[in-house]
């Protein structure tokens, strides 16, 4: 859960993200209103616990970057997959969103403050900024 330390209240959307407060047995957004159709997710590759709503969901690991019961072939999948995805919330992380080509060829959402030192394991066939 590295990647989300200070952003245990954040909720995370495909179109935004906001911070949220635990009021009298309800989560808030900023303004004070109930935030409708929170969903309190989980990862199971990585374990980290995050919030998103039903609407507007993200549907991978702000943590890690899995997709569940999703594969992408290629790398032009995975990025128009994510277009309209925003990530803005990784300036607050110090890590940048990254696309990668595991070993077996497909194409996976990374999360890394360092592309050419992520490279540079050789975990990964190919590492590319998003």
């Amino acid at each position: 859960m590295r990647n989300l330390v200070g952003l245990e209240m954040v909720c995370f959307e495909r179109s935004r993200y906001f911070e949220m407060t635990y009021e009298a047995g309800t989560y808030r957004d900023a303004k004070g209103e109930e935030v409708q159709g929170l969903l309190d997710m989980n990862c199971y590759v990585c374990t980290a616990s995050y919030f998103t709503t039903s609407g507007d969901g993200i549907d991978f690991c702000p943590n890690c970057g899995h997709f569940d019961r999703k594969r992408f072939d290629s790398r032009e999948q995975l990025t128009d997959h994510l277009l309209g995805v925003d990530l803005s919330w990784l300036g607050q992380t110090g890590l940048g969103a990254l696309t990668v080509q595991t070993w077996e060829g497909d194409w996976r959402l990374a999360f890394h403050g360092e592309p050419m030192r992520l490279e540079a394991t050789g975990q990964f066939k190919s590492v590319h900024k998003l």
